[in-house]
C-alpha cells in the first residue's frame, strides 16, 4: 500500500497488528477483510489501513524518524538513541527529570510494525519496509531513479532505475557512424572503445549480472579531459559498498596526469589506472566529482580526436555480511 500525504501532513500507513488491535485509536482505520485472520506461527495477524499524523514517528530533538532503540523519560518524553545519549545527566529535555531514560520496547515492537511501499515502486521496486527503515532503504533501493547521460549536453529529461534507464539508451540514444551507445561486456575480459567529442560516453552492461556501468568524458578543468567509469545505481550508503574493480588503459601519445594508482606504461604513451569502482545515480546526466575515480588528460579534446580505451572490469567476492559491515564506506 503507497503512503499518501494530505494538505494537513497526514499519510496513510499499513501496520501488521499482532494479535489485533488494542487500546483506545484515535486515528481512521479501514478494516481489510474484516473478520478474516491469518494463522501465523500460532498467533493471529490482521492488516488495517491507518492514517497517522507522520511527525508522531520523528524524534521530537532530530527530526529524524524514530528507530529502535527508542529512550523514554518516566513522564513519556522520546528520544531516539542518539539524541537521547546526548542529554546531559540523561536529563529529560523536556520535563527535566534526571537519571529516568529506559528503552521503551512496546513502541519499538510498534513502530517495527508500520509498514509501506518502496518510494520508488514507480521505477519496479516491489518492497514493503518498516516506516522507520525507509530512509536507509531509499538510499540504497536498486530501484532508485538514476538521470540520462544526455541530460546535461542534450537536454534529455529521462530518469528512471538501472534497468529502465538501459532501456532508455538503446532506444533512444544510438548514435548511427559512432559505435553502439550500449556495449556488452565480459567480467575479467578487455573491450575496447573509442570516445570522441561527439560520443562522450559509452553505457556498458555486465553479461553476467546486467549491472550498468558508464564510461565517459568529462573537463574538471577548462583545459582538461577526464575519463571516469561508474556503475549506475543508488550511491547514498548502506549496501552500495564496492562490487566490481575496473583496469582501465588510455591510448593518446603525450597522456599523463589522473590518479587512484595510475602509471604510465612503456610502449606510446598508454597510462592505466585501476581502482575500485564507486557508484553513481548520476546527478545531472554525469555522476559528480566526489562519485567517481578519473583518469585525467592534462589536454583539451580537439574535435576530430580519438581517444581508444581498454576497459577490464571484475567483480569482487565479499564474505556474507560485508555489505552491513561497509555501509559507512563511500562509493
Amino acid at each position: 500500500m503507497m503512503e499518501q500525504a494530505s494538505s494537513s501532513g497526514v499519510k496513510k500507513l499499513r501496520v501488521d497488528v499482532p494479535g489485533g488491535v488494542s487500546g483506545e485509536v484515535k486515528k481512521k482505520m479501514k478494516m481489510e477483510e474484516a473478520g478474516k485472520l491469518a494463522a501465523v506461527d500460532g498467533a493471529t495477524t490482521e492488516e488495517v489501513d491507518v492514517k497517522i499524523i507522520i511527525s508522531k514517528l520523528h524524534c521530537p530533538l532530530c527530526s529524524f524518524p524514530l528507530k529502535p532503540p527508542i529512550f523514554q523519560c518516566d513522564a513519556g518524553h522520546l528520544a531516539c538513541s542518539a539524541c537521547s545519549g546526548l542529554l546531559f545527566d540523561n536529563r529529560c529535555y523536556d520535563c527535566d527529570c534526571t537519571g529516568s531514560y529506559g528503552r521503551n520496547p512496546a513502541l519499538e515492537d510498534l513502530l517495527r510494525s508500520i509498514r509501506i511501499t518502496c518510494p520508488y515502486d514507480a521505477y519496479g521496486c516491489r518492497a514493503t519496509i518498516a516506516y522507520c527503515d525507509s530512509r536507509d532503504h531509499r538510499r540504497a533501493c536498486p530501484c532508485a531513479p538514476c538521470s540520462c547521460p544526455e541530460r546535461e549536453r542534450g537536454g534529455c529529461r529521462f530518469v528512471g532505475s538501472p534497468p529502465m534507464l538501459l532501456d532508455h539508451i538503446a532506444a533512444a540514444h544510438e548514435h548511427p557512424g559512432s559505435g553502439p551507445a550500449v556495449v556488452v561486456v565480459r567480467y575479467g575480459q578487455e573491450s575496447r572503445l573509442a570516445l570522441t567529442a561527439a560520443r562522450r560516453w559509452h553505457a556498458l552492461v555486465g553479461e553476467e549480472d546486467r549491472a550498468l556501468f558508464l564510461v565517459s568524458l568529462s573537463a574538471p578543468c577548462s583545459d582538461d579531459t577526464a575519463v571516469s567509469l561508474v556503475c549506475v545505481r543508488a550511491n547514498g550508503g548502506g549496501g552500495t559498498a564496492a562490487r566490481y574493480t575496473c583496469k582501465l588503459a588510455l591510448e593518446l601519445p603525450g597522456a599523463g596526469g589522473g590518479e587512484e594508482e595510475e602509471e604510465e606504461e612503456d610502449g606510446g604513451g598508454v597510462v592505466v589506472m585501476e581502482f575500485k569502482v564507486r557508484s553513481s545515480a548520476l546527478p545531472g546526466g554525469t555522476p559528480a566529482m566526489d562519485q567517481r575515480a578519473f583518469l585525467g588528460l592534462h589536454q583539451k579534446l580537439q574535435p576530430g580526436d580519438t581517444l581508444t580505451l581498454t576497459v577490464r572490469i571484475d567483480r569482487l567476492i565479499q564474505p556474507v555480511g560485508a555489505a552491513a559491515a561497509g555501509e559507512s564506506t563511500a562509493t
